[in-house]
């Protein structure tokens, strides 16, 4: 009888039952004949919004954090300390070779193709939830909205690990600030006077502030800046939202930006 890879050993059939030989001694399937590759997950293609099943789990577990659930906690907990066997390492080419051999010998079929947002609700969805993000030079940025809940979730989950988050400063532009305000008369909090005022509701620390006239400074070093010498789109977004924020708030609002 011939072996599947000319050695003297006798290889075993594959277990699916389809009559093939597997390629090494220990495998008990060949690479996409098992079962949960065949069948696939019994969710797979599905959504809460076509199968019941699944919104009463949706609707089950709907608002559970590690703060409210007992459960989620204690995996946070035992996760915490847990270092990824990944990190700091990769894969070589060999590897990735390895890798998008077996995706293709897999023959897996993604759940999106040949589908469209008309006739896809759960694509509808997607499309929904990312309506204004930046997905290229020509699309619209990201809306207010979206931007500040992602940059509130994650000085949360900064504070929720270390107790404390607060942004790296450049001392050079607190001396800066400093010759400012002897010039204009009154002084600014900045990381070496009082700290880097907070607006909480935004997510966003200012260089200097002052609060009674609602001045603001940002010392703007190169990285503000496009290789145009124009302000970053994202400088001038936030910006603006500061400024709306604080004339709707204070009622005024000063922003003076100072190049280095």
């Amino acid at each position: 009888m011939s072996k599947s890879d000319g050695s003297d050993i006798e290889l075993p059939f594959c277990e699916c039952g389809c009559g093939d030989r597997v390629t090494k001694p220990n495998n008990r399937f060949i690479l996409g004949h098992h079962a949960r590759v065949i069948d696939c997950a019994w969710s797979r293609g599905l959504t809460k919004l076509d199968h019941p099943g699944l919104r009463k789990r949706a609707e089950k577990i709907k608002g559970r954090t590690k703060e409210n659930h007992p459960g989620i906690k204690a995996q946070s907990e035992k996760m915490k300390d847990i270092i990824p066997w990944m990190k700091g390492k990769t894969h070589t080419i060999n590897s990735k070779e390895k890798m998008s051999d077996s995706l293709k010998k897999l023959k897996l079929v993604p759940w999106n193709k040949g589908k469209t947002k008309k006739d896809s609700k759960r694509l509808q969805k997607i499309s929904k939830q990312f309506l204004g993000i930046k997905r290229g030079p020509n699309k619209e940025p990201f809306n207010n909205a979206i931007r500040r809940n992602q940059r509130l979730a994650a000085i949360k989950r900064i504070e929720s690990r270390t107790g404390q988050c607060s942004p790296n400063y450049n001392p050079d532009g607190c001396k800066i600030i400093d010759e400012f305000s002897k010039e204009i008369g009154y002084e600014f909090m900045h990381a070496e006077n009082g700290g880097e005022y907070y607006f909480k509701e935004l997510g966003y620390w200012v260089d200097g502030f002052n609060e009674e006239y609602v001045h603001i400074i940002e010392i703007d070093e190169s990285f503000h800046f496009n290789s145009d010498g124009n302000l970053s789109e994202r400088d001038v977004l936030r910006q603006k939202e500061i400024e709306e924020y604080c004339n709707k708030k204070f009622g005024k609002c000063k922003f003076t930006r100072i190049k280095v």
